[in-house]
């Protein structure tokens, strides 16, 4: 029976450096050999705007099979997917909301954030309190690279319409809440889960441990192999390196 986790995760230290090189491939209209390597469009979560009320546009990238776009920190080579807004005068956007990507490794043990198949980069659109009536057009350019063996640039110049309308209805609930579910979540304080932060020499080490806990209750798992898997994204302020992270197994 599992009454405790712990893990240890080790990041090496941001004075180390790591040169990678990878190969840059320019393509036009995002084809490589034949190949469309990524589709893009805009989604709105309304079919209207209502004035002063915030709603959520996605930028929707879906990838050719084996490759994959990048994450807000794309680990040893890449670089993450940009969003231009360009809004109506007095509509505000809100930051990207990045989903929690995948560990993507390559030979060389080159190590990468970002996603596979298919994301949606979702963004709260604010529009003022004084709207005029009429359609709204909400267009945005989108920069993004999209690598396997090699690394091709793309973008694209993308835009929806939305009425003007007091009681807009819902829209595309499904992946929109689809990808909200794959946004991280704030720690619960009421939850059991500790976390510290040490330094050994020029390893940081965290450790997580949780005990009578909703998030892993005791009597979930029968073994050691129905433990959910742990993994760590590091997310570090520029322009700092990060070397491989380590996980521990934990303990029982």
């Amino acid at each position: 029976m599992f009454t405790s986790r712990k893990t240890r995760l080790f990041a090496a230290s941001l004075l180390s450096l790591l040169v990678v090189v990878f190969y840059v491939v320019i393509a036009d209209a995002q084809t490589y050999k034949g190949t469309e390597l990524v589709k893009a469009d805009l989604l709105a979560d309304t079919t209207a705007v209502a004035p002063g009320k915030p709603f959520t546009v996605g930028l929707r990238l879906k990838m050719a099979p084996h490759w994959h776009t990048y994450w807000q920190y794309s680990g040893d080579a890449g670089l993450p997917t940009k969003i231009t807004w360009q809004l109506p005068e007095g509509f505000k956007a809100g930051p990207i909301q990045w989903p929690v990507p995948e560990k993507i490794v390559s030979p060389g043990d080159i190590i990468n954030y970002g996603y596979n198949g298919e994301v949606v980069l979702l963004t709260e659109i604010t529009p003022p309190a004084q709207l005029p009536p009429g359609e709204v057009t909400v267009a945005a350019k989108a920069d993004w690279l999209v690598c396997e063996a090699l690394c091709v640039p793309g973008s694209a110049n993308l835009s929806l319409k939305l009425s003007g309308d007091s009681t807009p209805a819902a829209a595309n609930a499904e992946i929109v809440e689809k990808y909200r579910a794959l946004l991280p979540k704030q720690h619960d304080p009421a939850e059991n889960f500790g976390v510290r932060w040490e330094q050994e020499n020029k390893d940081l080490v965290i450790t997580i441990g949780v005990t009578k806990s909703t998030l892993f209750p005791p009597t979930a798992f029968k073994s050691k192999d129905e433990v959910p898997k742990l993994e760590f994204f590091p997310l570090p302020k520029d322009p700092a390196d990060v070397g491989h992270p380590t996980v521990l197994e934990p303990g029982v």
